[in-house]
């Protein structure tokens, strides 16, 4: 069997967040103390070193939201530091915590800053809460202003679906944005009880305890399964931020190297990928 490792790696630094989505895939409260352990600095700086040595393709600092936490500039400069130069830095956040103190070491220490929007106000808004939109626009503004091209992550679903292509042409046109990531809604967490929610495209079912292996699932040969790895704010891992059952569990980061748990996933994936 080929040895699988994963290109992209997503750290949720945080379960906090300052925002209250309302399709977030999390499961869970995040607001009483569902995050109680989260990884120190010193912690992420071990796990960082090790990573490198896996030569990753991209590292993507997320939440929760990444800016909540104090240390996170310190994190960014340690990652900077021993990160080749191939390897893509990227920070996740909804643009309500860049200011203009936080925007130049933002800006020099991503390659790329993805904010999250949904659209035109009204409907950006009943998604992601009230003043969401001008606040991101504003978090557009200053990077743009400290040299930077952040990206625009959306979200589509039932609210936005018809107003997305008109929504890029206006940010392509009146804020030069190039580059734009369209994610399917995925009918799980918030969203899971809302099934009204899904645009009607390309969707992702709810994955329980048994893992299928058919052609729909994320573990067939075509899928991304082995791409990624999701590591949550304490030190769990799972394969993606949509498969976070018990049953993919693949180790946790103060407990287990990463070469241990980078085993964990090739283990599944053997097991429940098609021959």
């Amino acid at each position: 069997m080929t040895f699988t490792i994963p290109r992209h790696y997503y750290f949720h630094v945080t379960g906090r967040c300052n925002c209250s989505c309302i399709y977030c895939y999390n499961r869970r409260n995040r607001f009483f103390g569902l995050w109680p352990r989260e990884l120190t600095t010193r912690q992420l700086f071990h796990v960082f070193g090790e990573l490198i040595g896996f030569s990753p393709r991209e590292i993507t600092l997320t939440g929760g939201e990444p800016l909540l936490r104090r240390d996170l500039e310190k994190i960014s400069e340690y990652l900077l530091r021993v990160s080749p130069d191939s390897t893509l830095l990227s920070l996740n956040t909804n643009g309500s915590m860049v200011d203009a103190e936080n925007v130049q070491w933002l800006v020099e220490s991503f390659d790329e800053i993805g904010i999250s929007i949904d659209g035109f106000r009204c409907v950006n808004d009943r998604m992601r809460g009230a003043g969401a939109f001008d606040r991101a626009v504003k978090a557009v503004d200053l990077i743009c202003g400290a040299g930077g091209l952040p990206s625009l992550s959306i979200t589509r679903t039932s609210l936005n679906k018809d107003q997305i292509e008109g929504f890029i042409d206006y940010m392509q046109h009146e804020w030069g944005i190039r580059a734009f990531r369209i994610n399917e809604v995925k009918l799980i967490g918030r969203a899971g009880k809302s099934p009204w929610l899904s645009s009607g495209g390309c969707s992702c079912d709810t994955i329980g305890d048994t893992l299928p292996g058919s052609q729909n699932s994320c573990f067939a040969g075509q899928k991304c399964f082995g791409q990624t790895m999701n590591i949550l704010p304490d030190g769990d891992c799972y394969p993606c931020h949509y498969l976070q059952e018990p049953s993919h569990l693949l180790g946790n980061l103060r407990k287990n190297p990463l070469s241990e748990i980078l085993q964990s996933m090739n283990d599944m994936k053997n097991r429940y990928s098609p021959s």
